[in-house]
C-alpha cells in the first residue's frame, strides 16, 4: 500500500474529487449546496469505508493509518 498516492494520502480518489469540486472558479448558491452535500457524502463514504478496510486487513491496516494521513498532511486527524 505504501507506492503511488497511498503513499501519500489513504484515499486519493476522494481527495481528488474534494479538491475537483471546491477548486471550481465559479461557485453560484446551486453549486455550494451541492458541493457540500458531496463533501458530506465522501467524508461519510470514507468513514465506512475505513472501518471496512480495518476489519478486512486488521493490524496492517491501523499499522497504515498511523504513517498515512486520510485526506492529506495539512489537515489534522479526527
Amino acid at each position: 500500500m505504501l507506492t503511488g498516492l497511498y503513499r501519500w494520502v489513504r484515499h486519493p480518489l476522494y481527495t481528488a474529487g474534494l479538491l475537483f469540486i471546491w477548486l471550481i472558479p465559479v461557485m453560484t448558491a446551486n453549486l455550494l449546496a451541492l458541493n457540500i452535500g458531496l463533501t458530506i457524502y465522501l467524508i461519510t463514504g470514507a468513514l465506512f469505508e475505513e472501518r471496512k478496510l480495518v476489519r478486512e486487513f486488521g493490524e496492517a491496516y491501523i499499522e497504515y493509518r498511523k504513517v498515512t494521513p486520510c485526506w492529506s498532511h495539512a489537515l489534522p486527524e479526527r
